[in-house]
């Protein structure tokens, strides 16, 4: 969705309860689920990073993702329905250009925990600039805790697919900032 003047709260607020009920805008929601891949052709990326080794990291790195601190970090506006759990719905808004707002509607469609591991996906809804899913994991490597993001996506909207290549490095900058938030949370 993109809207020529400022989102406000309070439209954002309302764009949040129009989601609740929205459909997936993609056909293989829940594919990245156990790190799996979807069967469409989509274009996927992934970012994994080192996070620490010490007590306390898995920790902080959910509590990091659950607050939405990496699309904070990347200058996302984040509203969410609560508590974090399966079918949470997020609104995150980012400025394109000037008065000029991008909203993006998303649902949390999976969460896996345990004691090695964590990870979460949410998928694009109807009106998203994007069609597809990403999943945030912290995972348990001999040596320490890994934050793995990975993606697919196609262009949801007509201005993402002329606009693709800007589309995926701005989506790029925007994975980056999600791993330094993570970082962050586990210094």
């Amino acid at each position: 969705m993109l809207f020529i003047r400022r989102s406000t709260p309070k439209k954002l607020a309302q764009l949040l309860d129009e989601n609740r009920d929205k459909a997936h805008s993609y056909a293989d929601v829940g594919a990245s689920q156990g790190g799996g891949r979807p069967s469409g052709t989509y274009r996927t990326v992934q970012r994994r990073a080192f996070i620490g080794n010490k007590p306390g990291t898995l920790e902080a790195a959910i509590e990091s993702l659950e607050t939405w601190a990496p699309q904070k970090r990347a200058g996302l506006i984040v509203l969410s329905t609560e508590p974090f759990e399966v079918g949470t719905v997020v609104i995150q808004a980012a400025a394109l250009l000037g008065q000029v707002r991008v909203v993006a509607p998303c649902r949390v469609v999976y969460i896996e925990r345990d004691e090695n591991n964590y990870a979460y996906a949410y998928g694009t809804l109807e009106g998203h600039p994007e069609s597809g899913e990403e999943r945030f994991a912290i995972i348990r490597e001999p040596d320490g805790w890994y934050f793995q993001i990975d993606a697919f996506a196609n262009a949801g909207h007509w201005l993402t697919k002329i606009g693709g290549s800007v589309a995926w490095r701005i989506q790029g900058r925007a994975l980056d900032k999600y791993v330094e938030a993570v970082l962050d949370a586990c210094r």
